[in-house]
């Protein structure tokens, strides 16, 4: 008699629902992390949905930058190890970067749980899973049990997706973490708009990326000059730089967004605007500002014509990410800078 082939058990009804459950959990976190610049707030989410949805006594959400690795949240683990920072070159967190793979262990000693973990002497099976941006480890999500069976195959491939889908929320956020880094050095006062441009920039290379389009910036700074500053004094220097922005904002055309740093430093985004295009509105934008009247504290009008010096920086051909093309317009505007002033510069 030939064999019967054996039918496949269904899944349960149970089993059915934690699979929509756990979709339907991750859905809800994209759409909310969508809308969230701040790091810490993005892994809280994903966080919430692990705690949520996999059953297991300790959770974290560990940062990779360089050969760093920082904790940022944790659940039901020692609170000493949330902020803790140690080096990549741990055993476990090498072998994670190396193959970019999940770990899965089960029946641990207290010798195999990673060592970035203290007091968990008892855990009996752990999972740490990487999340990838770019192809390079970034992040990793770490569970563990006190109980041998507790976790298994199905938790792992829903931590898995969920740090597939935090990859690129994720990125975002350290993306903006990048660029207030750049911005804040220069930032003197609250009134300024540089929280905007951070969100903003971000924002535009995204669409840019998604829609095949090139965006350019141009970083603009008032070549004051030591014979302004001691005529105009700080304070009319800071209603001239207000004025600027207003000359400056009325020349440019309503979707093109102007932002102000520092005293006299201004940062336009440029939607769709190659660096050539980029290139004619800095020139306009300098002949405009040069008839510009300064007026000082005492009612005096100074004839000299004002200038101003550029950095114009182009994504993609210049750089892909927001901080990296920030970086790169102000380095041409120091050139412009060193070489006298009142010119323009690529990067």
């Amino acid at each position: 008699m030939a064999p019967t082939a054996t039918r496949k058990k269904p899944r349960s009804m149970a089993a059915r629902r934690t699979g929509i459950e756990r979709q339907i959990a991750l859905s809800k976190a994209y759409v909310r992390s969508g809308t969230i610049y701040d790091l810490n707030r993005v892994c809280r989410i994903y966080l919430r949905v692990l705690v949520d949805m996999v059953r297991c006594d300790g959770y974290a959400v560990i940062l990779i930058d360089g050969d760093k690795a920082k904790v940022l949240c944790i659940k039901d683990l020692s609170k000493e190890i949330r902020g803790m920072e140690f080096s990549t070159d741990t055993q476990h967190i090498k072998d994670i970067m190396n193959t970019k793979r999940t770990i899965f262990v089960r029946g641990a000693s207290s010798s195999s749980v990673p060592s970035f973990i203290p007091d968990r002497l008892s855990v009996e099976s752990w999972i740490c899973t990487p999340i990838l941006i770019d192809g390079d480890v970034k992040g990793i999500i770490y569970l563990d049990s006190l109980k041998r069976n507790l976790l298994n195959r199905k938790d792992i491939e829903f931590t898995e997706l969920l740090s597939e889908q935090m990859s690129e929320p994720l990125q975002q956020s350290i993306q903006y973490s990048k660029t207030l880094a750049i911005l804040a050095g220069d930032i003197r006062q609250s009134s300024y708009n540089y929280h905007s441009f951070s969100v903003d920039i971000i924002a535009e290379i995204n669409s840019a990326k998604k829609y095949q389009e090139v965006l350019s910036l141009i970083v603009l700074n008032v070549d004051w000059g030591k014979k302004y500053k001691k005529v105009l004094g700080r304070a009319k220097e800071d209603i001239m730089a207000g004025k600027l922005f207003e000359v400056l904002a009325s020349s440019i055309r309503a979707y093109q967004k102007i932002y102000r740093q520092g005293l006299s430093e201004f940062l336009i985004l440029l939607a769709s605007v190659e660096s050539e295009e980029a290139t004619l509105i800095a020139l306009r934008l300098q002949n405009t500002i040069q008839n510009v009247l300064l007026d000082t504290e005492k009612g005096q009008i100074l004839d000299d014509n004002m200038t101003v010096s550029v950095g114009i920086a182009t994504f993609p051909s210049t750089a892909e990410q927001a901080d990296k093309l920030i970086e790169a317009a102000k380095s041409a505007l120091y050139r412009a800078k060193e070489s006298g002033g009142n010119r323009i510069c690529f990067a």
